[in-house]
């Protein structure tokens, strides 16, 4: 029966989080398994694009904000 690994496992390997028998069958699995092998390729990848992912919003919706704050009259919102 071929094992299957997780996405948490992934993690585990691709950060050396393994026993040295988990991490020799990850490998296995790795190297038999083409489906998961393309699976493992997808997620180097996905983590290689996190750099890149914004960490603060856009100026532009940062100024509309402040503009809609300038012009909010608190006194209608009083109960």
């Amino acid at each position: 029966m071929i094992k299957t690994f997780t996405r948490n496992e992934m993690i585990r390997f691709f950060y050396n989080e393994m026993t040295d028998d988990e991490s020799t069958e990850f490998k296995r699995v790795l190297n038999e398994n083409p489906g998961f092998r393309n699976e493992y390729s997808d997620f180097l990848s996905n983590l290689k694009n996190l750099d890149k992912i914004m960490l603060a919003p856009p100026k532009r919706v940062i100024k509309s904000i402040l503009d809609f704050s300038k012009h909010f009259d608190q006194s209608k919102e009083r109960v």
